[in-house]
């Protein structure tokens, strides 16, 4: 991957999978930690580098063994196969029934570790892949850590993929599967960026799609920082002409609205995590 894509893929991927260091369950009951990465089978989880003792344990920081790992996989699986709501309460409630946890530097480890073996088989695949623009790269990487990165049932979007077909390509990106709606709006916008930057003849090495890191859901009536950020991307995307002063009024309901109908999104002016993921895109408004 370019430069550009490997400064922005942990930021990336952090909005829409959160970056979570002890063990939790996602929505299919499948162990997770980290940006989203899976340790499920249990051998999976014991194949992990790092685990060290939570603070709140009688030896914080202490190197964790294998059984320690089997007691905290155990006890979200079992947490999560008892009540088939526990999924929904978030990783948070997790947090109690676990021990142990990894470290920024062995999340990342597990990240980059995971992206690299991504894109190895990607590039098998899509043999020209290093010769895409920087967003359409991400776009494939960000759909590979979503469903894996074997592409052998989609035959549509490798066809537009081979031809350079981008366009056709963010038609052809859609994911299904549970709470993928904000990563469907991101690849989307990624792929028409691609499409936007190949037909200006601009700079393929460089990503134009700007993550918006983890961001609260606002409405009109909010305020603060994130509504700023909001009215800065709008004006930059050419949504929003008002001033940029952090309140959410009329105006910037009306952007977002114009945006959202833009982006093939519910037009309902609540800036969410499918918003705010689609918010990132290099396409400005009318083109």
């Amino acid at each position: 991957m370019y430069e550009s894509v490997q400064q922005n893929f942990f930021a990336f991927s952090t909005q829409l999978e959160g970056r979570v260091p002890y063990m939790y369950v996602d929505l299919k009951n499948l162990v997770t930690i980290g940006i989203g990465n899976l340790i499920d089978p249990e051998s999976a989880a014991l194949a992990v580098s790092g685990f060290v003792f939570k603070s709140n344990q009688p030896t914080p920081g202490a190197a964790a063994g294998s059984s320690d790992i089997d007691q905290d996989w155990n006890a979200v699986k079992n947490a999560a196969l008892a009540d088939p709501t526990f999924a929904q309460k978030g990783h948070t409630a997790c947090d109690p029934l676990t021990k142990l946890m990894l470290p920024d530097p062995a999340i990342d480890t597990l990240v980059s570790n995971k992206a690299a073996s991504n894109e190895t088989s990607l590039r098998q695949q899509f043999t020209d892949y290093d010769s895409w623009p920087a967003d359409a790269q991400l776009g494939l990487l960000s759909m590979a850590w979503a469903q894996g990165s074997n592409f052998a049932g989609w035959p549509a979007f490798r066809a537009a993929a081979a031809s350079h077909d981008w366009t056709t390509a963010a038609a052809q990106c859609h994911l299904s599967g549970v709470n993928l709606d904000p990563r469907n709006a991101a690849n989307r916008a990624l792929f028409l960026t691609a499409a936007r930057i190949v037909s200006q003849g601009g700079d393929l090495t460089t990503l134009v799609y700007i993550p918006s890191g983890e961001r609260t859901t606002i409405k009109i009536g909010s305020t603060g920082d994130d509504v700023n950020f909001l009215q800065s991307r709008l004006t930059t995307l050419q949504y929003f002409s008002g001033s940029v002063d952090g309140n959410f009024a009329s105006d910037t309901d009306a952007a977002v609205r114009a945006f959202q109908t833009a982006q093939q999104l519910t037009a309902d002016g609540i800036v969410g995590p499918t918003t705010w993921a689609a918010l990132g895109t290099g396409v400005p408004a009318g083109s």
